[in-house]
């Protein structure tokens, strides 16, 4: 699953909103070198895996859905759209 979200702030700034996002959902992301990350999610009994990367207009999600999850694609990528959006401003 891919998500590409547009951000109008400074590239380090939308790093900070990422972090804080990924803390309040209890993603933990590792650093791989300054604007790129990755990390995984455990939901449900259900561990989602995958990468981040800030760019200077965007955050880029890239995300492996497990066999299980994917009849619900659709629906996890609205919720995770309308999150980054909401962390985004």
């Amino acid at each position: 699953m891919k998500i590409r979200k547009a951000h109008f702030k400074t590239q380090a700034e939308a790093k900070e909103r990422l972090i804080n996002l990924a803390n309040d959902i209890g993603l933990t992301l590792e650093w791989v070198d300054a604007y790129s990350a990755v990390g995984s999610l455990n939901y449900n009994g259900i561990t989602v895996s995958g990468a981040a990367r800030v760019t200077p207009s965007h955050v880029e999600l890239d995300a492996d859905v497990p066999r299980l999850a994917r009849m619900f694609t659709s629906r996890i990528q609205k919720h995770v759209e309308q999150q980054m959006g909401d962390a985004l401003q």
